[in-house]
Parts: structure tokens; sequence; C-alpha cells
């Protein structure tokens, strides 16, 4: 399934409208969820995210990768990121993603 559609079937799953789903991610109007839907633009990086949580799935998901290589792919970066980066680099890596998960839990209670 395109992205296009994938987000378009999610939006419906969650009986989100157009509108409500570009208020969630910050548009100004429906007016770039409909063109996305319709696979006439992409979205943005930084909207892929929004829309994902919006959506209730990672952006991993959205994106159409399963669970098994997601977590396989995530290993081989963060080997990587141990082998390659400074300690303080490596350390801020760390501390990003426990910031995320602390904030993720505090959002689904």
């Amino acid at each position: 399934m395109k992205l296009n559609e994938k987000i378009r079937n999610l939006r419906e799953n969650l009986k989100l409208s157009q509108e409500e789903l570009a208020v969630k991610v910050g548009y100004k109007d429906r007016t770039s969820i409909a063109k996305i839907e319709a696979g006439k633009i992409d979205p943005p990086r930084s909207k892929l995210i929004k829309i994902a949580n919006a959506l209730q799935v990672t952006p991993v998901e959205l994106l159409g990768y399963s669970s098994e290589d997601n977590t396989k792919n995530y290993s081989r970066v963060l080997m990587r990121a141990q082998d390659e980066l400074s300690p303080d680099d490596f350390e801020q890596i760390e501390n990003m993603a426990k910031y995320f998960l602390d904030k993720k839990s505090k959002e689904s209670k």
C-alpha cells in the first residue's frame, strides 16, 4: 500500500476528517492533507512524524516497514553510532531517546 493510501485508511479508521488531521499535524486547513492523500505531494519529514503520531502509529509503520526489519535496522544503526561517534555524541542520542520515551509515556497516561 502506498503512503498516501495508508494515511487515508488510517485516518478513516480513526474516524478523523481531513480537517481534524490537519489541525493535529499543524496545517492551517485540510488542503495539504487532501494533496497528500491524493498522492500529489509527499509530506515533509517534520510533518510525517506528526502525521504518524496523530494516526497512532510509528513513522516506521506509516512508511510500511515491518517491526522486525525496523528492530534489526535500529540495532545496526545504534551499534554503528556507538562505534563511530564520540562518547559525548552517543550520550546525546541516548538522552534524546530517553526524552521521547518519557514524553510518550506521559502522553499515554
